[in-house]
């Protein structure tokens, strides 16, 4: 046909992510357009790794949903390790190139989150991957470990600059020390709190072995002991770090004050 024009037209950049379409619904893996480029203040980051935790299934079954509106589909995950591929305006610790890690500041978003190729985060929230640890590495330590940062503070154990403050050589016990949270913490309290005496309870076996080899002092195989029992001759815990969900257990073993 003669006298007809064509063009071009733009090919959206797409990326491969892991996302849900609504609360509750369907984990679903495919395709979805790459995030725009990053304002400002942004890096966008090339993932190499994700790490995945409670809150993601928490946040996917609608825990904010009613508090919250977002951008559909939303992508899973806050903790990311990756590259940066583009670099806003105004960022200048950060160039085209670098490996960072770090946990996205917010609820994961459509652009926002870290279970997909690529990812918009803001540049106060990554910090450069030590040399020796792995993508892997590097993803599984952001949420975890400001976690138990916020507990040791709330405890009154380190300051806000992670500085040690309050009971020399604190006595803590931690729920749960062969999980996520629990494992970090457990390695936390003796780097930062200086703590003399760290218990837990784990199941019998690698996962007693692991606590032991972080530095608890004590492991009590919850599917044969009650901890509340076991430790109740022994002196009063500085703090408690439950992470478990049994802190009406926990009362009678801290200290007062």
């Amino acid at each position: 046909v003669t006298g007809v024009q064509t063009c071009a037209l733009p090919i959206l950049a797409t990326m491969r992510a892991c996302y849900y379409t609504k609360h509750g619904g369907e984990v679903k893996v495919g395709e979805l357009a790459q995030p725009p480029a990053p304002g400002m203040n942004q890096l966008l980051v090339k993932v190499h790794a994700a790490s995945l935790n409670p809150i993601d299934w928490k946040t996917a079954s609608g825990a904010q949903a009613m508090l919250l509106a977002f951008q559909w589909p939303r992508v899973y995950g806050f903790d990311f390790s990756g590259e940066v591929v583009a670099v806003g305006d105004k960022v200048t610790q950060f160039i085209v190139g670098d490996r960072v890690f770090g946990m996205i500041d917010g609820m994961p978003q459509r652009d926002h989150a870290t279970l997909a190729e690529f990812t918009l985060v803001d540049a106060s929230v990554c910090a450069p991957c030590p040399a020796n640890l792995s993508h892997a590495e590097c993803a599984s330590i952001p949420l975890v470990t400001i976690t138990v940062v916020k507990m040791l503070r709330a405890c009154g154990l380190v300051n806000t600059a992670g500085e040690r403050i309050g009971t020399t050589q604190p006595r803590i016990l931690i729920t749960g020390g062969a999980g996520g949270v629990g494992s970090m913490a457990i390695q936390l309290a003796h780097a930062m709190c200086g703590a003399s005496y760290i218990a837990t309870m784990a199941s019998a076996g690698h996962k007693t072995k692991l606590c032991q080899q972080l530095g608890a002092s004590r492991v009590i195989d919850y599917r044969t002991d009650k901890f509340e029992e076991v430790l109740a001759a022994e002196p009063l815990f500085h703090a408690i770090l439950d992470l478990t969900d049994e802190s009406a257990k926990c009362v009678a073993l801290l200290e007062a004050g």
